[in-house]
């Protein structure tokens, strides 16, 4: 069929079978291609079409870089569905230049295949499902580098399971959705919400994202690892909010990791505990994990949903440390990781329940606690400075549930309104738990309630309750 013009055509099918006809029809849009001097065909080959590209061109189809190519200030427009395949033992550099979808539909991606190297420098890259798809035994480095309304920003796929030895250096890059997404390309198995899914989504691989300077904002997630080892640092991570799209477990975290089928770590370290640079800022969830070891110390998180959530560390090692936390939920939640080999939760100061929306709710914890009464080794909650807020969503200071063996000192809490604020040690089907040389103290003695208690035991077996301080205090009844 000769090429159409742009637009959305009919086509009619006849069949004549024993002189009967039958016809059928369907509907095909042709989508204009972008204007540029240098135009790249599908299928086309490196060695053939030119291995040095400047100025404006048009990649249409699938690009197979089979020598070292260099785009350099470069307008690079992609068709729906476009890739560049960069082939083993070949170098593909962009520096200086924008990839940005035709059309406003999503191009593929860079795909760098075993062997090979990408490196991007200086540029602009938009409007890929997936901008960077680095498989195993790929090297990938980028540097001063935008990434916008991208479903992924930088991408290591699941390929089946097996490890992907993937070397990345991300450093002084933005990641980030502005303004409406890019629409799919036909036969595109990806869903597209209304802000891309995430900077970073890497499968079974070692990452690390400690180049510095790198900012990850306004996207669904920020950086997604599964059965994978992440070193996090010297990274921004702000305004992460969950995109109905991608519904799943952790969605809208700055840094969600599940290392359900393997024995992994999250590595992560902030600016500082008291940098005027936060670490996040206005995220739902700061850090998610399942079935991680977790070491995660110094961030400034602020207006943060919950700061923490760590699920089912069983047998394995967490601690968050030195960390301040302004949370609207719970600040840091700890669920189901009964057996922990060593769990330590120390030197955070944690102001909690800033939820405007709860005005009759049960209220949020600062340090919430949830087991199933599985003995815990080494598991402490020591040296932490808590705020309560004189608003109903701050009821709860530390609170453990059907947790054993844990110990809870040192701690200094601040309950501020009598009304609100209800209790500061709170301990419900508890074993063998120790809380001692805790100060729980209110500035508020205007309203009784009967309820408020500094620390609590409900249905515990051997508490251990020693050497704590307490003014918490209201009011005495009028007659």
């Amino acid at each position: 069929i000769v090429p159409a013009p742009p637009g959305t055509y009919t086509i009619t099918h006849t069949v004549v079978l024993n002189g009967v006809a039958a016809s059928s029809t369907q509907q095909v849009t042709v989508e204009p291609c972008c204007q540029a001097n240098t135009v790249i065909p599908d299928g086309s080959l490196a060695s053939t079409v030119g291995t040095v590209f400047s100025g404006t061109v048009d990649i249409q189809g699938q690009f197979f870089v089979d020598d070292d190519v260099l785009f350099q200030n470069c307008q690079v427009f992609m068709e729906p569905g476009a890739e560049i395949i960069v082939q083993g033992g070949w170098t593909l550099d962009i520096e200086n230049s924008s990839f940005t979808a035709c059309n406003g539909v999503m191009w593929k991606s860079i795909t760098a295949e075993n062997g090979s190297t990408v490196r991007i420098r200086g540029s602009y890259m938009d409007d890929a499902e997936s901008t960077v798809a680095a498989l195993d035994g790929s090297v990938i480095w980028v540097d001063e580098t935008q990434f916008h309304n991208n479903r992924v920003g930088i991408g290591i796929p699941d390929v089946g399971g097996t490890y992907n030895n993937v070397a990345c250096w991300v450093s002084n890059s933005t990641f980030y959705s502005a303004g409406p997404m890019p629409q799919p390309y036909q036969g595109q198995a990806s869903a597209v919400g209304s802000q891309g899914f995430a900077a970073v989504d890497v499968h079974n691989t070692s990452l690390d994202f400690t180049g510095g300077n790198n900012l990850i904002h306004s996207l669904s997630n920020g950086i997604v690892g599964h059965s994978s080892d992440l070193t996090v640092a010297e990274c921004q991570m702000l305004n992460i909010q969950p995109d109905a799209t991608y519904a799943y477990t952790g969605n809208g975290s700055g840094i969600y990791a599940n290392g359900r089928l393997g024995w992994n770590t999250l590595k992560q370290q902030g600016y500082g505990m008291n940098s005027s640079l936060p670490s996040f800022n206005g995220c739902r969830w700061g850090i998610y994990t399942e079935y991680m070891n977790v070491r995660s110390t110094d961030n400034r998180m602020m207006d943060m949903g919950t700061a923490y959530r760590v699920d089912r560390s069983g047998y394995r090692e967490v601690d968050i440390l030195e960390n301040q936390v302004h949370t609207r939920y719970n600040g840091i939640e700890l669920r189901a990781n009964d057996g922990a080999a060593h769990i330590l939760v120390e030197g955070n100061d944690i102001t909690f329940g800033n939820d405007p929306s709860c005005t009759a709710c049960k209220g949020w914890t600062a340090i919430r606690v949830t087991e199933g009464n599985y003995v815990a080794p080494d598991s402490r909650i020591q040296n932490n400075t808590i705020h309560f807020l004189p608003q109903y969503a701050s009821r709860f200071g530390i609170g453990l549930f059907a947790a054993d063996r844990w110990i809870v000192a040192e701690n200094d809490l601040s309950l501020v309104n009598n009304a609100f604020n209800r209790t500061g040690i709170w301990l419900n089907g508890c074993r063998a738990t120790e809380v001692s040389c805790n100060t729980v103290s209110s500035s508020d003695n205007a309203y009784p309630v009967d309820a408020q208690a500094a620390i609590r035991n409900v249905m515990g077996r051997e508490p251990l309750i020693s050497c704590n301080a307490s003014s918490v205090c209201w009011s005495p009844v009028p007659p």
